[in-house]
């Protein structure tokens, strides 16, 4: 039988989550608090790591419209930043759509290993807005989506009831409270009402 031989092993690390996540502007110093919104539409976003974790880590960050689930997926919002040692703040930047939007984070090893995702806000709320252009300022539009199309007060198109209008699917900016004529039946007075958007 052959001698044992004496051999010593050395557990891997686990990665460590993400910790004290933070959302910036382009500048990289102007933190957006959780449901802020910036005129920005490039976006820091800030990771720490443990400090006592030997290897490099890459910082990986996923965003995605408030609403719509994470998917995991590199090609469907996810972006790398370059390793990083020493543990401390990890950021990325990266270039976000007008809209409302919520983020998660995690650490990525040379090897190819993942920690945990980290949620900025874990209610599943909208973490920032991104708003590039101001609302227009036309007093009859009475709502502007974020990506500019508009819904006139004038001439909607419809009477009565309009079964294609999805609202409640689209995503507008606040502009101001604005009173809404709903036509009725022939004959009746069509009614009022307001409509803060």
């Amino acid at each position: 039988m052959a001698p044992l031989v004496n051999a010593e092993f050395t557990a891997l690390a686990a990665i460590p989550t993400p910790t004290a996540l933070h959302q910036f502007s382009s500048d990289g110093a102007t933190d957006i608090p959780a449901g802020g919104s910036t005129t920005s539409a490039t976006l820091v976003f800030s990771g720490t790591s443990s400090s006592s974790f030997p290897e490099p880590l890459q910082l990986q960050v996923e965003t995605q419209p408030t609403g719509i689930p994470f998917t995991g997926t590199v090609n469907s919002g996810i972006a790398t930043s370059g390793f990083v040692s020493g543990g401390g703040p990890v950021t990325i930047s990266k270039s976000i759509a007008d809209g409302l939007w919520h983020w998660r984070v995690r650490f990525l090893d040379a090897a190819g290993n993942f920690s945990n995702w980290a949620s900025f806000n874990n209610t599943g709320a909208t973490d920032f807005i991104v708003q590039t252009q101001p609302p227009s300022s036309d007093p009859n539009v009475i709502a502007e989506q974020l990506d500019g199309s508009i819904t006139s007060g004038t001439n909607t198109g419809c009477s009565n009831a309009c079964p294609d209008v999805k609202v409640a699917s689209q995503v507008f900016s606040p502009i101001r409270t604005a009173q809404l004529l709903i036509e009725n039946a022939p004959g009746q007075q069509p009614s009022q009402h307001s409509l803060a958007v």
